[in-house]
């Protein structure tokens, strides 16, 4: 399955191109996808392993691993290690990977359109219900929820392409503003804005705008970010006020 789908992939020219450009600089293996729903990558040392799962856009999904890898070789690099309360370690966990991802895919939205290929298929298969369970989610929320309850939602309807139609994101748009509190709407179009500056900016440093993000955040009022845990506390980003390695300890009960 996975060696059928990887050629049926290369068969696309722009693709096999871009498989070229990417292989000429980190060595490119494939497996089975470890999630099975779609595919993965990941890029380190200078290797990158493609994780393949059944797909009806073998093209696409290559072309936006292969986007991945391309934007990590260019120097994009992944802030998913952080500092912070017991209690948020799995919040901000979860908005770090989402917020990796999907400022990633904002970055390379362009240049898989370059390659010719359909937007909407740019996400796994199962794209096609993203709004409708958004829509559900949003149904199940109250006005009163925090910012961090919406945050994860709203990512997927500022996404650069997929499945939905621009109608679909529109009215979604509207149900969001309709079931948050002023305060927490105007936090998301803070964060929308975050991401424009982000898409259009030389950087590929994406600190700075994960930062604006999370010091939106109604429960994570101190962490810090980075790339490496050695860093700390020495440099990468604070959200809220700074605090020390005796703080650190004294949460986890270290002191």
């Amino acid at each position: 399955m996975s060696i059928s789908l990887k050629n049926a992939a290369l068969k696309v020219p722009a693709v096999k191109a871009l498989y070229d450009e990417v292989s000429a600089i980190t060595s490119i293996t494939f497996t089975e996808s470890c999630d099975g729903v779609g595919w993965t990558s990941i890029t380190q040392d200078g290797q990158t392993c493609i994780g393949i799962s059944p797909t009806h856009s073998p093209a696409s999904a290559l072309a936006h691993e292969l986007l991945h890898a391309k934007l990590k070789l260019a120097g994009y690099r992944q802030h998913s290690v952080f500092v912070s309360k017991p209690e948020h370690g799995a919040l901000l966990k979860s908005h770090l990977e989402d917020l990796d991802n999907e400022l990633q895919h904002h970055k390379m939205f362009e240049q898989y359109i370059a390659l010719g290929l359909p937007g909407k298929n740019f996400y796994r298969d199962n794209d096609t219900s993203t709004f409708k369970k958004i829509r559900r989610e949003l149904g199940r929320s109250k006005r009163i929820d925090p910012f961090d309850r919406f945050l994860p939602l709203f990512l997927s309807v500022i996404a650069q392409g997929g499945a939905g139609t621009e109608i679909e994101r529109d009215q979604l748009r509207r149900y969001f503003e309709a079931r948050c509190s002023v305060h927490r709407w105007n936090g998301l179009l803070k964060v929308e804005d975050a991401f424009a500056d982000w898409r259009t900016s030389p950087t590929l440093d994406p600190s700075d705008t994960i930062k604006r993000v999370l010091s939106l955040s109604d429960l994570v009022d101190r962490a810090w970010i980075g790339t490496n845990r050695s860093e700390f506390p020495t440099s990468g980003s604070f959200i809220g006020k700074p605090f020390s390695a005796e703080e650190m300890r004294a949460w986890h009960g270290l002191a």
